[in-house]
């Protein structure tokens, strides 16, 4: 693996985005969860749209990464727009729509885990009371978005506040050090 340092426009676009999205994240923990619906969905296409655009800044100019990464940051960076414009585009649906999406998410998680760990030969006891102690917690928490989705609401805020945060953090580092670890393999 070799370091080398990455172009200074590249380090000043994460910088930047990274202070974009922890100023975001802020915002999300410290609102309050009866806040509006539109107010989540703003933050949320407001990050997607940064996000989407740092992540095609960074497949367009990172020219030290490899072509397939450098393609699949600008795909995922296109493919955060498209949704930063249809979340402006159907405000009402947004988060209906987030939060039965995480719901169905966590009750097959949890169904999954729960199965695993009744099923899975083999593996110590410790780990299958912790693959349905997780599923049991999965199916709960899928159950409590589905019966109350201002409890879901809060949820989905927690998380995008806390993500947010955390790649902030990630994209100033990487900005602040222009360093950029690359594998002397293909890809």
């Amino acid at each position: 693996m070799s370091v080398e340092k990455s172009p200074k426009a590249l380090r000043i676009l994460q910088i930047i985005a990274g202070l974009i999205a922890i100023g975001l994240s802020v915002f999300v923990i410290v609102s309050s969860p009866n806040a509006a619906a539109s107010f989540l969905e703003t933050i949320l296409a407001i990050t997607l749209l940064v996000i989407g655009l740092e992540r095609i800044g960074i497949g367009i100019i990172a020219k030290t990464m490899a072509s397939r990464t450098r393609w699949a940051s600008i795909g995922l960076g296109v493919l955060a727009v498209i949704l930063a414009v249809v979340t402006i585009l159907y405000p009402g649906s947004t988060i209906a729509v987030i939060l039965l999406i995480l719901a169905v998410a966590l009750l097959i998680i949890g169904i999954s885990r729960v199965l695993a760990g009744v099923t899975y030969k083999g593996t110590s006891k410790f780990s299958k009371s912790g693959m349905i102690g997780v599923g049991v917690l999965s199916i709960i928490v899928a159950i409590m978005i589905i019966a109350s989705p201002l409890f879901g609401f809060f949820l989905v805020s927690l998380i995008l506040g806390v993500t947010l945060l955390l790649n902030g953090i990630e994209s100033i580092i990487s900005g602040v050090t222009g360093k950029i670890e690359r594998r002397l393999s293909k890809y």
